[in-house]
């Protein structure tokens, strides 16, 4: 297998099994009988069990079982298959394998067989081949394997330890997301966003005389002939932007079944903010990422493509921890830069998340909330009162929404990512808009 990234290696010695002291016991008991009663018939009816006894122990003898574990590859993404490999060695005989392979949550048996029983021969090298498929974000256990071989004729058996295991490092999944759209502020020198100042750029921002210091090739000759004087052609830069990151991780709603299953809102939320890190990342933009669950985390400010390996390994802490440091909205508000935009993964159940939307729309700064509640995690209705309640529930979390956008915040579901290219742009016009100014 290549490349070879994990084997582990160990060896034991062939214990007694039940057939054996069933072997023992029938032999013993008519031996005592026939010596005891001076029945030589019964004495030559314990001679087949005895020599069978013999043999088993002559047989089992020096016997020694090593298994070592390959595993193709450390650090896989969400829905890669690996191989792993399974080799055990005797220096015995050896009759049959038992072995009963475990897995940690977020990974699965290709084939969905645990334990499987593998007739050998005598002295050779067995090989298990084992299909992994890594389904679900996070770090996950192959291991223990529990591997029973029995030999001498089911009268002996080598339990070898539950080791090896092995962990793993599946980061998750990234969806397909481009997206033109120019956030509101530009903060840094360099990029791929139109800003609203104005200079060396490629998008058109008009017509202006010329002054000192513009380039020639500027000039607009038609218009400087028909106006009578020298005008140059304006354009705006392009600079990068800086995006903060919030991820609710105080619930977890709905059941989660890995790439190609049901989805909760934590996996909806860690899978969007790899794919808005990629995406941004990819633009030249600068991202932070903050974990505003029952713990409070925060991520250095990214930059670059290297970076992304970073994020998601950071991503992969992103669990429901039951004890924490409580955070205040005021204090999460404050970690968000002047002029960064800001994106929200929550599933709108916490009330210190829709405070938190409100301080930085208060500040002027642009939020757009990705609402990571799944469509089936909505309380089902079971009799009048639960139906109420239900309902109660509904308008509330309508009404969270209305004002949300109300006050300027777009929400748009992690459904498809066009929801969210559309809330950019949105943004990006808004920011382009004539403001009232106060006299």
């Amino acid at each position: 297998m290549s490349p070879r990234l994990a084997a582990s290696s160990y060896g034991s010695r062939p214990a007694p099994t039940a057939v054996l002291v069933r072997l023992s016991t029938v032999s013993v008991v008519l031996l005592v009988a026939g010596l005891g009663l001076g029945r030589p018939d019964v004495v030559a009816l314990a001679a087949p069990f005895t020599v069978a006894l013999f043999l088993a122990v002559r047989r089992a003898r020096g016997a020694r079982v090593e298994a070592e574990l390959e595993i193709s590859r450390a650090e896989v993404v969400e829905g890669t298959a690996l191989d792993g490999t399974l080799t055990i060695r005797t220096t015995g005989d050896l009759d049959a394998v038992v072995v009963d392979v475990q897995v940690g949550i977020g990974l699965a048996l290709r084939d969905g067989v645990r334990r499987r029983a593998i007739a050998v021969r005598g002295g050779e090298e067995v090989v298990v081949n084992l299909g992994i498929v890594a389904a679900r974000w996070g770090h996950s256990a192959v291991g223990p394997i529990h591997v029973n071989i029995v030999t001498a004729g089911l009268a002996f058996a080598v339990a070898v330890p539950d080791r090896p295991t092995h962990w793993l490092t599946v980061l998750p999944s990234v969806e397909r997301f481009r997206s033109d759209a120019s956030l509101p502020y530009a903060v840094t020198a360099a990029g791929s966003h139109r800003s609203l100042v104005r200079g060396d750029g490629v998008d058109f921002a008009g017509i202006r005389p010329f002054v000192f210091g513009d380039r020639l090739r500027r000039v607009n000759w038609r218009v400087s002939q028909r106006t009578g004087s020298l005008q140059v052609v304006d354009s705006f830069t392009e600079r990068a932007s800086e995006v903060v990151v919030l991820i609710d991780s105080a619930q977890d709603v709905g059941a989660s079944g890995g790439v190609g299953g049901t989805a909760s809102s934590l996996d909806a939320a860690v899978r969007a903010a790899a794919t808005v890190t990629a995406h941004h990342l990819r633009r030249g933009d600068a991202v932070r990422l903050v974990d505003v669950g029952t713990r409070l985390r925060f991520l250095r400010r990214l930059t670059g493509r290297r970076d992304f390996v970073v994020a998601c390994n950071w991503l992969l802490d992103t669990r429901l921890a039951e004890v924490g440091e409580a955070w205040v909205p005021d204090r999460v508000a404050a970690l968000a830069p002047p002029r960064a935009t800001v994106l929200a993964l929550t599933p709108l159940l916490d009330e210190r998340m829709t405070t938190l939307v409100a301080r930085l729309r208060q500040r002027g700064q642009p939020v757009v909330v990705v609402d990571t509640l799944p469509p089936d995690a909505v309380p089902r209705q079971l009799d009048v009162y639960e139906a109420l309640a239900r309902r109660m529930w509904m308008m509330e979390r309508e009404r969270t929404v209305a004002l949300l956008v109300e006050s300027g915040c777009p929400v748009v579901p992690w459904t498809t990512t066009g929801a969210l290219d559309r809330a950019l742009r949105e943004l990006g016009v808004a920011a382009l808009a004539p403001r009232a100014a106060a006299r």
